[in-house]
């Protein structure tokens, strides 16, 4: 099976490209990511030319700001996409609906590729109606490029979406910002320093 990946040479992008180039059932047949043409990831040429991508599996792996303008792209050539890139908030899953229909080849946004990560937030999303209150906490190192993570999220909203309108202690900031943000319902706070493991 042809994948390519988008967002190639990011940290996501490259561990993703080597993991299919070694899979059995699967080629490497593709790597996108603009302003990187010359160089090279698991083998593949890196292509800033979408048209150039030969596959009919996608992964996209490309910044938060560029996204949703490459989905565009990758949809009206009729491939089938898993969406590894962070920061899909309820309106930006409503944008790609209004162009993403049913019936188009499918369309996957996957918050976190770990096994754990995944039970982790579905254990949040079921445990969520039996606590008063619930906080996130997360963390990365300083480079990530969004805040929060989409792992925390997707937990936030899937949290939320189970819990009864609990409210919110009228506690008086300070410093603005200094509870974290909201996200449907739950704070969360993002944590992004040097040295920080996620």
């Amino acid at each position: 099976m042809k994948v390519a990946v988008s967002g190639a040479m990011g940290r996501l992008g490259r561990a993703i490209a080597n993991g299919i180039s070694k899979a059995d059932d699967m080629q490497l047949s593709g790597a996108y990511a603009p302003g990187h043409v010359g160089k090279s990831v698991a083998g593949i040429g890196v292509e800033d030319v979408i048209e150039k991508v030969d596959a009919k599996i996608l992964v996209e792996c490309a910044h938060p700001v560029v996204v949703m303008e490459n989905l565009k792209k990758w949809h009206a050539r009729g491939m089938r996409v898993v969406v590894g890139t962070s920061g899909f908030t309820e309106d930006r899953i409503a944008e790609l609906k209004s162009f993403w229909g049913k019936d188009d080849p499918g369309c996957l946004i996957v918050p976190n590729f770990s096994i754990g990560a995944v039970l982790m937030m579905r254990f949040a999303e079921i445990a969520s109606p039996y606590f008063d209150s619930a906080e996130i906490i997360e963390r990365h190192e300083e480079k990530k490029p969004d805040a929060p993570s989409g792992t925390a999220l997707a937990t936030a909203m899937r949290m939320g979406k189970k819990r009864s309108s609990a409210k919110l202690e009228d506690n008086t900031e300070v410093v603005k910002g200094a509870r974290g943000g909201l996200v449907s319902g739950v704070r969360v706070h993002s944590l992004r320093m040097k040295g920080m493991l996620s």
